[in-house]
């Protein structure tokens, strides 16, 4: 079972996760969102378990060895085939 995730909604990270379907962003410095946000987690089990498998389901597919490995391949080839690494070739967002 993975974690339920409560995170600032930054641009970064949200490139990574989707708001209730991987985790809860809240906006950043928003302190009465960060507290509704776990006191909506803390009240909910079913909720707290269904973002938990979403976000394990998140890290197993997009973040695991394989990909990387894909990855650090492809900046490599790319490297040796005097063509730039290009920003796309490490990025594990959507798109």
């Amino acid at each position: 079972m993975g974690r339920p995730t409560v995170a600032s909604n930054t641009e970064g990270l949200a490139g990574y996760v989707e708001h209730e379907r991987e985790a809860l962003l809240v906006p950043p410095s928003n302190v009465a969102a960060l507290r509704q946000a776990i006191t909506d987690l803390w009240s909910n089990p079913e909720r707290r378990a269904v973002l938990g498998a979403a976000a394990r389901r998140l890290i197993e597919t997009r973040f695991n060895f394989d990909t990387y490995v894909t990855a650090l391949a492809t900046i490599v080839r790319r490297v040796v085939d005097g063509q730039p690494p290009g920003p796309a070739s490490v990025h594990h967002g959507p798109g």
